[in-house]
């Protein structure tokens, strides 16, 4: 073997050896994107979920305005 061919065996080697790391952070850098926007969406619904029941819970304490704690507790047994 001369040295020109283990030099060219040495730089596809090295240039297979980058593409196939660089392909594989693709991938990985892809997928931790995709496990982002995931989480992201799941808290997006749990903020709407507690966002309704304040609401919710706001328009039941409407109605008992101006009434005392006896009042409440009498009509909620």
């Amino acid at each position: 073997m001369t040295f020109k061919s283990i030099a060219l065996s040495f730089f596809v080697a090295t240039l297979l050896f980058a593409t196939s790391t660089m392909m594989i952070g693709a991938v990985l850098i892809s997928y931790e994107v995709k496990q982002f926007n995931t989480y992201a969406n799941n808290l997006a619904k749990i903020k709407q979920k507690v966002i309704l029941m304040g609401l919710l819970t706001e328009a039941k304490l409407e109605q008992y305005k101006g009434l005392s704690v006896d009042e409440v507790e009498a009509q909620t047994e």
